[in-house]
């Protein structure tokens, strides 16, 4: 299940399809504040890339970029440690990696995402709601 982070930072989050056949991959990034609302959003394709640790690591770094452009600079991430993540513990981000296979080149949106990302987004704000 998502966690907030605390006090007024907003949380990265990062997931990243990975074609090994290809060697083609597309991350997801998903930023939001403590209340769980969208901050952006952003799709990133890569191409050449050996295996998913380096496609995680160009997701880290795409995500560092977009949070530096719209100003942010009290962040945590969650994906830093790259250690596997059940998909259903952030169905949200796993969403928006997935969708984002549909789409050529980078896209970004900020305060909204992919329409079937903001309501896997908004049924892990309830969850998060009603556990405390």
């Amino acid at each position: 299940i998502w966690k907030p982070p605390e006090g007024f930072k907003v949380k990265a989050n990062l997931d990243v399809s990975f074609n090994h056949l290809t060697y083609k991959a597309v991350a997801g990034v998903l930023i939001r504040n403590g209340d769980g609302l969208i901050m952006a959003a952003g799709i990133y394709p890569f191409e050449s890339v050996t295996d998913s640790i380096v496609a995680e690591a160009k997701a880290c770094l795409s995500a560092m970029i977009l949070l530096n452009d719209l100003g942010f600079r009290a962040v945590c991430f969650d994906s830093v440690e790259f250690r596997y993540v059940p998909r259903q513990s952030n169905q949200a981000k796993h969403t928006l990696a997935a969708e984002g296979r549909r789409f050529e080149g980078i896209r970004v949106w900020v305060e909204e995402a992919l329409v079937g990302v903001e309501a896997v987004v908004d049924r892990e704000r309830q969850r998060v709601t009603s556990s405390f």
